[in-house]
């Protein structure tokens, strides 16, 4: 996927990298309104899967410590907007075996589209 056009995403203490069909997240998602500013961010990126009719998109999560629940929200948004795509991409969620908030919150995110969503332990 070409995200050339996407610039590093960054906030008050994180960033979200676009590398080809990765997306990089690292630090600490504790915004008041993630769903404004990342989520927004990922719809981007999702339009861009979509136009280019990407096979997959790999979210790498290992370096994000953490992320609150409204920011766990914007990845219910992105299963779901992939769900209403006319093209539908795999979304593959890459997290960290160490963060146990990650283990907890991933895999039920994961298993509400295990058809396209896979959630991998690194």
């Amino acid at each position: 996927m070409d995200t050339t056009t996407f610039d590093t995403l960054s906030g008050d203490g994180f960033t979200v990298t676009p590398d080809g069909a990765r997306v990089i997240f690292r630090g600490t998602v504790a915004i008041r309104d993630p769903g404004r500013v990342v989520g927004g961010y990922l719809r981007s990126i999702h339009e861009s899967a979509v136009s280019q009719r990407v096979p997959e998109v790999t979210v790498e999560l290992g370096e994000l410590k953490f992320m609150n629940s409204s920011g766990l929200r914007v990845f219910l948004d992105w299963v779901e907007n992939i769900r209403a795509s006319a093209h539908r991409y795999r979304l593959r969620l890459r997290i960290s075996r160490n963060l146990s908030w990650q283990r907890a919150s991933f895999p039920v995110i994961g298993s509400l589209a295990p058809d396209f969503v896979t959630v991998e332990e690194g």
